[in-house]
């Protein structure tokens, strides 16, 4: 209610907290109430009109130990894994359309016109409405629709990190809702058995290929190392142990090697000494000429030189019997060389004969050598054989074991999930619930009303404060104008001028705010002189006209001489609020038709009106002239105060012209309906064409009930402190 200070630091910014809250709910309180009741009652009835649904559940546990009826038996088909992916998988596969599939055809649910539509009756306003006539839908199409309804009503959910899963079933039906849970978990453990059996069965079937290629396998094994050997001569081996045959005849031909070189030393021995001895004619010389026949002969040789010597010692060397014994010797000499040659020709067939054998065991030992190598790296090729034949046996007999296992498991599966809780026949129905229904639909109503309150507010696209006028507009705030309805309690007929009310109950709230109007506007810095005051709007119906009236009347209630020129030659607007019959007024003086006393109007009580008459309006302009500034100069010297009432600034040009001729100029804004926007292009027309006079801004028919609870902050938001001050009328 007074002028505006610069804003504060924070001013900038929007100020919205819980007070603001507050004060749009109070003003758009009735909004607010018929949004909530209506989004209210709205969704208790879409509530109460809902069918009843009951929710039956069931939990199985995933995972555990699984019973091994065939001892000793290899798991095939393996329990399932208990990590939290895996339970999460298990999860899907309980939501999975194959199970869904199997419960529609285990219950018979395609006959249910909960899940089939095409067996569904209408129901509401669609049961008034014609039905379509047609071929319907494909048998595949149906099937798929009541799987989805199906699914819709199924709500698989893991309980928190453990192996739990809950299946909860919600339909029309109690019973049915149970015997959908029951029949989702044994759909899904027989499933498991299946699959488990299905393993098994694949298995078996795999490892029968896997055992017959690897039977033929091993017998192609045995057959090769049969056939190495046949091939090899492996098959003769000492059945006793030891060496094998090309060892034993390598050992034996190396033996007999070693003797027939023993025999052949023995004689090449023999043989030197005989040839020495032979040479040496020396009978003596070892045992290697020693023969019988030699033993003889050497005997007599003996026995003939010792009577040899004897008779040479006794007759001479010509004796007879000398000669005859020498002749003895001769020849006996002769036999020993013959028997020596004899001897050593012996000896040297031995040692030829040695020589021959030896050199045949050689050629022996060098064959069976070349064979006793061929004989090993056949045995490194045979051990080799053999042992890939015993692996094939090894893998062969293991997967006969195993077929074995599975083929006396096979069927005896059991499911690797455990029902913890079986599905009962619900006594209460889970859906709608009353109670949350009607919590839901209040919060429901309230968001909506908020909403509603919400979007009003932003929509909002006048200025509804001082504040607003500082920080959009950056000028100075000269006050409010009340709407006279909301400074009193009873309502005010609408007949009577507002200037006359004000004269009548000058103590009032409405009389008071011209008061501070009126002080803003002599407090303004724009001007020393502030006798012509030129009031102005954006655009029409801002209020001016009702302003400057009772602007004038409270001037002239405060003692002063006032006159009010009506300078809108278009609508004339206070010409015809005061109601006279003008013969002359604003454009005759003008026009110098007439004088200004002739054109000037005593409305009643003290305030003077210079009107305008309902002729046409002139062409050419005029508020620019050096007239209307001789008019002014002359209303001065007649008046304390002249207000001009002015056209619009954005339509019209006339006001542009008459602004800079008026000492101070008061720009009006219709409260919380003037756009920001149409207020600041007329600022902005003012201020580009030189305008220095501008005293600021005033709202006019502002609702002060409204402001009060809206505004949050200045004078305005302390109206209901401080109306006592004003009289009662005006409460």
């Amino acid at each position: 209610m007074q002028n505006v200070a610069p804003p504060d630091s924070d001013s900038n910014s929007e100020v919205f907290d819980i007070r603001t809250v507050i004060s749009m709910l109070r003003i758009h309180k009735w909004l607010f109430a018929g949004v909530f009741a209506v989004v209210f009652l709205a969704g208790l009835g879409l509530t109460l009109t809902q069918p009843a649904k009951y929710t039956s559940s069931a939990s199985v546990m995933i995972g555990g130990q699984k019973l091994k009826v065939v001892p000793n038996a290899q798991e095939v088909a393996t329990d399932l894994p208990q990590d939290s992916t895996a339970i999460d998988t298990e999860v899907e596969v309980l939501r999975s359309l194959a199970l869904a599939d199997s419960v529609v055809t285990q219950l018979g649910l395609e006959k249910d016109p909960e899940f089939n539509p095409t067996l569904k009756k209408p129901e509401g306003i669609m049961a008034f409405l014609p039905r379509k006539s047609g071929g319907g839908i494909d048998g595949q199409t149906l099937r798929q629709q009541i799987i989805a309804n199906l699914l819709q009503s199924v709500a698989v959910k893991r309980q928190g990190l453990t192996r739990v899963i809950t299946v909860s079933v919600e339909t029309g039906s109690p019973v049915k809702s149970a015997q959908i849970a029951g029949a989702w978990l044994e759909q899904y453990t027989k499933r498991q058995v299946s699959q488990s059996n299905n393993l098994l069965s694949n298995a078996n079937e795999q490892l029968g290929e896997r055992l017959e290629q690897l039977r033929k396998e091993a017998i192609a094994a045995d057959a090769a190392v049969q056939q190495f050997k046949i091939a090899n001569g492996l098959g003769v081996d000492n059945p006793m142990g030891g060496a094998s045959l090309p060892e034993q005849q390598m050992a034996y031909l190396q033996q007999s090697e070693g003797e027939v070189r023993a025999s052949l030393a023995a004689n090449q021995a023999r043989l030197d000494a005989a040839k020495r001895a032979a040479g040496s004619g020396d009978l003596s010389s070892g045992d290697t000429l020693n023969s019988d026949v030699l033993r003889d002969l050497r005997t007599r040789e003996t026995e003939i030189r010792t009577r040899l010597a004897n008779l040479r010692g006794r007759y001479g060397p010509m004796h007879p019997e000398v000669v005859k014994a020498t002749n003895e010797e001769a020849a006996l000499e002769r036999q020993v060389q013959a028997e020596m040659g004899r001897a050593v020709a012996n000896l040297q067939t031995q040692v030829d004969v040695d020589k021959q054998r030896l050199a045949a065991l050689q050629g022996g030992v060098s064959s069976a050598r070349g064979s006793l190598n061929r004989n090993l790296a056949a045995n490194t090729r045979l051990h080799d054989l053999q042992m890939q034949a015993e692996a094939a046996h090894s893998v062969y007999e293991s997967y006969l074991q195993r077929h074995k296992d599975t083929t006396t498991q096979e069927g005896l599966e059991n499911a690797s999930a455990r029902i913890l809780s079986e599905a009962k026949v619900p006594t209460l129905r889970s859906s709608p619930k009353l109670g949350f229904s009607v919590m839901l639909s209040f919060l429901a109503g309230l968001v909506a009303g908020s909403a509603a309150v919400a979007v009003k507010y932003a929509m909002r696209r006048g200025i509804s404060s001082g504040t607003d006028v500082v920080k959009h507009l950056n000028v100075p705030y000269l006050g409010g104008i009340a709407n006279l309805q909301s400074t009193v309690k009873t309502r005010i007929s609408t007949t009577g001028k507002l200037w006359e009310y004000l004269e009548a109950n000058p103590l009032s709230v409405f009389a008071e705010q011209y008061k501070i109007l009126l002080t803003a506007i002599n407090f303004s810095k724009v001007s020393e002189d502030k006798r012509v005051i030129a009031i102005t709007s954006a655009i029409p119906g801002e209020g001016k006209t009702t302003t400057s009236i009772c602007l004038g009347k409270t001037i002239q209630m405060l003692g002063k001489s006032v006159v009010v020129v009506d300078c809108d030659l278009r609508r004339h607007s206070v010409s015809t609020s005061i109601g006279g019959n003008y013969q002359a007024g604003l454009i005759e003086v003008l026009a110098n038709k007439v004088s200004l006393d002739s054109a000037l109007y005593d409305g009643g009580r003290g305030v003077m009106y210079l009107p305008v008459t309902d002729g046409p309006v002139p062409s050419e302009n005029q508020f620019g002239t050096p007239r209307m500034a001789a008019l002014l100069e002359e209303l001065k010297t007649r008046f304390d105060v002249i207000i001009l009432d002015t056209a619009p600034v954005l339509p019209i040009v006339d006001t542009r012209l008459l602004a800079h001729q008026a000492d101070v100029v008061v720009l009006l804004a219709k409260w919380n309906d003037t756009p920001v926007g149409a207020t600041q292009t007329a600022l902005d027309i003012l201020y580009n064409e030189g305008l220095d006079n501008l005293a600021g801004v005033a709202l006019t028919l502002v609702d002060l009930k409204k402001q009060s609870i809206a505004s949050g902050i200045g004078s305005e938001y302390y109206y209901n402190s401080y109306k006592s001050y004003y009289t009662t009328n005006s409460k």
